[in-house]
């Protein structure tokens, strides 16, 4: 009456078949429908560590070529980067002394690819755009020191590579010794087909990137087949 059971595991054979040399008994079963128990989540990181509180606020303008200034807290940037952090503890930095940081010459540098680097500083996300644009946020977070940022934006644009764009990246890879720009030699190194079907843009290349240009022709002609 007590049994709980037991009579239902053992009533096909007898208890010695489950009892080994050493008098250990041995019972292999599994057991189903149990409820299901949610693993506690772990404790998140907090985005701001380096945050000085004691600090008053104050705000740093990024002046743009064209439209409004955007205006973000000075304390968050230098807790977030090593860059601001630097930029903004030392007078002799210009951008510390106007209390902003101008972009008006460069008209790569948009509202769209600065408010993205100022909400991933927020965030801790990215939200991946075009090829241009990712490598422009690219270009920008490597400048600001967001490690974390350039590996995300790394990861996106890896997904994305394909033999339509993988000299446009390289491009802009070249020389960072990163996983984006090995994947993209790799490529090129399976398939030299490719540089055959973008003979317009290893024309730009051989004017503006001459260096890329030369491993890429070198690239080629080791993979040619050789004529008997």
């Amino acid at each position: 009456r007590d049994d709980r059971g037991w009579h239902d595991m053992f009533k096909h054979h007898s208890l010695r078949d489950y009892v080994n040399s050493d008098g250990a008994l041995r019972i292999t079963g599994i057991i189903q429908n149990l409820p299901y128990v949610q693993p506690p989540p772990e404790p998140s990181k907090p985005l701001f560590p380096d945050l000085d509180f004691s600090m008053e606020g104050k705000m740093l303008s990024f002046c743009l070529a064209e439209g409004p200034p955007l205006f973000f807290d000075q304390r968050l940037l230098m807790a977030r980067s090593e860059y601001f952090q630097k930029m903004l503890t030392s007078d002799e930095w210009r951008e510390s002394r106007k209390g902003e940081v101008d972009f008006t010459g460069d008209p790569h540098v948009t509202k769209q690819i600065m408010q993205t680097i100022l909400h991933f500083i927020l965030s801790d996300s990215f939200e991946v755009g075009s090829v241009e644009f990712n490598l422009e946020v690219r270009k920008l977070a490597d400048r600001f020191c967001l490690k974390s940022l350039v590996e995300k934006v790394d990861a996106a644009m890896k997904d994305v590579l394909s033999e339509d764009n993988v000299l446009q990246i390289l491009a802009e890879m070249h020389g960072t010794d990163s996983v984006l720009e090995a994947s993209c030699w790799t490529m090129l190194e399976s398939d030299c087909s490719i540089l055959g079907r973008n003979e317009d843009l290893l024309d730009t290349l051989i004017a503006e990137k001459p260096t890329l240009a030369r491993k890429l022709i070198v690239l080629g002609r080791k993979k040619r087949p050789r004529q008997s």
